[in-house]
C-alpha cells in the first residue's frame, strides 16, 4: 500500500482530523535529523529527546495518504518544547522530512496498541473492505499483545493475505480508472458523430478511434476492441493507426482474457 505524507493540508484530512479529535487543528511537524530515534519507536524516541532537551511528550495521531483511496491516522508522538515549537524525532521508512500530525492533549500512552483509522477518498467496495480487514488486524493485536506470544498464525496469515489481496484489487482499479480517464484525452468527436461517420467508413480512423473510446469509457470494451479490429482488418497501415488506441484499451480494460485475445488479433494484422 502506498502510503505517503500527503502532498497538501485538503479539507478531507481537516476533517478526518475532527473525527479524530473534535477541534483539532492539523499541523505540519518537521521531522528533527539531529536526533537519532528509531524507526517506528516514537515514544522512547520522544522520551530521550525530552531527556537531553526538556520540554515534553506531546500525543496524537499522523496522518498518512494512498492518494485517491484513503487517509490512515496511526497513534503517535512528537516532542514539544517549552516556546511550543513541534518536533519529529521518529525518522520514517521512506525517508519523509515532515508528517501531517493532529495533537490530543487528553490523550495518554497505556502500553497497548491504538487501533489505526481510516477515512475513505473513493466510495469503492474494495476500500470498505480494506479499511475493515484493517480493523481486524488492529483487534487481532490488541488481543493478542506480543507479551502473549502475539498473534497466531493460523489468524495473522489470512488477514494479511486479504490486505495484500484487497491492495493489489484497488491498484488495478485505480489503474484502470487513471486509463479509462485518458481515454476522453483530446476526443473531439461525439459519440454520436463518430457512429455515424463509422458506420459510413470503418476505414475512418478519427471516427474509427473516437467510437471505440466512447465505448470503453462505458465499460463496453467487447465492442470498443470489435470496432477496432474492423478498421485493422482493412490493411496493416489502419491497423497501426488504431495500435495505440488498442494499448490505451487494453490498459484500462480489467479483464485479461479479453485483452490477451484482442492483442493477438491485432498482432495478426499488424504485420
Amino acid at each position: 500500500m502506498p502510503l505517503t505524507t500527503p502532498a497538501e493540508m485538503t479539507e478531507q484530512i481537516r476533517q478526518f482530523s475532527d473525527s479524530l479529535v473534535p477541534g483539532a487543528v492539523p499541523v505540519w511537524v518537521s521531522f528533527d535529523p539531529s536526533t537519532s530515534g528509531t524507526v517506528d519507536e516514537c515514544y522512547e524516541n520522544v522520551t530521550e529527546v525530552v531527556r537531553n532537551r526538556g520540554g515534553r511528550s506531546l500525543l496524537g495521531w499522523t496522518i498518512w495518504e494512498w492518494p485517491g483511496v484513503l487517509l490512515e491516522a496511526i497513534s503517535h508522538a512528537v516532542w514539544e518544547g517549552d516556546d511550543g515549537e513541534l518536533l519529529d524525532p521518529t525518522p520514517k521508512v521512506d525517508g519523509e522530512q515532515s508528517t501531517v500530525f493532529v495533537p490530543d492533549r487528553n490523550a495518554s500512552d497505556d502500553g497497548g496498541v491504538t487501533l489505526a483509522r481510516h477515512w475513505p477518498l473513493s466510495d469503492w467496495t474494495e476500500i470498505a473492505e480494506y479499511i475493515e480487514v484493517c480493523r481486524k488486524i488492529g483487534e487481532a493485536q490488541q488481543q493478542y499483545h506480543p507479551v502473549y506470544g502475539g498473534v497466531p498464525n493460523e489468524i495473522w496469515g489470512p488477514l494479511l493475505r486479504r490486505k495484500e489481496d484487497l491492495a493489489a484489487a484497488i491498484n488495478r482499479k485505480q489503474t484502470s480508472k487513471l486509463a479509462n480517464d485518458r481515454l476522453f484525452n483530446g476526443l473531439a468527436l461525439s459519440e454520436s458523430e463518430a457512429l455515424s461517420r463509422y458506420s459510413a467508413s470503418p476505414a475512418d480512423i478519427e471516427a474509427s478511434t473516437a467510437l471505440a473510446r466512447h465505448l470503453a469509457s462505458r465499460s463496453d470494451f467487447h465492442s470498443a476492441f470489435g470496432t477496432l479490429i474492423k478498421t485493422a482488418e482493412l490493411d496493416s497501415k489502419r491497423a497501426s493507426e488504431v495500435r495505440e488506441t488498442f494499448l490505451q484499451l487494453f490498459e484500462a480494460c480489467e479483464d485479461q482474457e479479453m485483452v490477451n485475445d484482442f492483442r493477438c488479433q491485432l498482432a495478426m494484422r499488424l504485420y
